[in-house]
């Protein structure tokens, strides 16, 4: 199945549709949704993506994550990445949402959603090796240490955290 996403202007403004592949190729602006998992401990849950994994691999990343596809609302997107991702249906809020530019020079517009969950968890085996629960403290060592983490936890961490 082809991934369609919306293509953004500089407003958040949909101006057109295109394929995932084509969206990169031509480093259009478009939506990305993250979310937090938090425990009653206020510990973080992160998780390890697959070696497998076309961006990325072996890498720390948000909870859960990815794009928002076509006339899909944000919230809409990020319960869905949850449910792929995690296997978890649950309640979520909005914290905040911002632009990251990554080193390519590609613009996203990323809404960022937080909520609580002990589990059970069940990862998608094609995405992720591995979930834990840090706390804040942990992360910022797992960030500053030998392990590899995505750009976008390190934004979305010094942008709401």
């Amino acid at each position: 199945m082809v991934e369609v996403v919306d293509v953004i202007d500089e407003n958040d403004v949909v101006i057109g549709q295109v394929t995932r592949d084509e969206l990169y190729r031509k480093k259009l602006s478009h939506r990305i949704v993250h979310v937090l998992v938090f425990n009653k401990n206020n510990q973080i849950l992160l998780t390890k993506s697959c070696a497998t994994k076309p961006f990325n691999p072996k890498t720390w990343g948000t909870s859960a994550g990815g794009h928002v596809q076509a006339g899909e609302a944000t919230e809409q997107a990020a319960k869905r990445e949850l449910r792929e991702e995690l296997g978890i249906q649950t309640n979520i809020n909005l914290i905040g949402k911002d632009w990251f530019e990554t080193l390519l020079q590609q613009r996203k517009c990323i809404s960022v959603f937080k909520t609580t969950c002990e589990g059970p968890f069940v990862p998608n085996n094609d995405e992720i090796e591995k979930v834990a629960f840090m706390s804040l403290t942990d992360v910022r060592s797992l960030i500053s240490g030998t392990e590899s983490v995505t750009a976008e936890l390190m934004w979305v961490l010094q942008r709401f955290f």
